[in-house]
């Protein structure tokens, strides 16, 4: 990642493209860790989750150094990886009935059917912990039908998404009056008014 922003910055990419460019990679990388999620059950557990939000907040850190979170209409680099950081934290949060609510208000980003299919996939480790009851699913389950969300039925992320690129207006601070075109170059039709 480190090569690839270097890459971009010696070429003189304009930064509102740079933050595009990594928005789009960021995006990348949540759609396929969270179908992997969503697909394998032994990535269920509490300290998945912890090593989820671990290693994301050390590219929220590093997008941070390199001063890369530039926000472009509302939405910054880093915003792209917000589902794979709501299910990480799913997956360790407290799961007992009187957490229904707190539980579901910090999934927002992710779909009803995805937050139900990770609490049924979630798997206890060593017995440290209880399974997650049918009981809270349904509550979790019927809380979720009350928001009004699109496409609250879709489990898999799209990997195939594509973000529009917004190419900023950046005017040279040079005068074209002010530029000399050389003579070496031999170029007649270009008369300086």
């Amino acid at each position: 990642m480190k090569t690839f922003y270097k890459s971009l910055m010696v070429f003189g990419m304009d930064p509102t493209l740079v933050a595009q460019t990594f928005r789009q990679l960021f995006y990348y990388i949540c759609a396929i860790a969270m179908n992997q999620l969503l697909l394998r059950k032994d990535l269920c557990h509490w300290t998945k989750g912890i090593q989820i939000r671990y290693n994301v907040s050390q590219l929220e850190h590093w997008v941070r150094s390199q001063h890369i979170n530039v926000q472009e209409s509302g939405l910054s680099a880093t915003d792209s990886l917000q589902p794979i950081i709501e299910a990480a934290q799913l997956l360790q949060a407290n799961k007992s009935n009187d957490d229904v609510e707190i539980l579901c208000s910090m999934c927002s980003r992710l779909t009803s059917a995805q937050v139900v299919k990770l609490l049924n996939m979630y798997t206890p480790l060593d017995d440290l912990e209880e399974c997650v009851s049918l009981s809270f699913i349904r509550n979790v389950e019927n809380h979720l039908k009350k928001r009004k969300a699109i496409n609250e039925d879709k489990m898999l992320m799209d990997v195939k998404l594509a973000f529009a690129v917004r190419f900023p207006y950046s005017p040279s601070p040079l005068k074209l009056e002010d530029i000399d075109i050389p003579s070496v170059l031999n170029l007649p039709i270009l008369n300086k008014i």
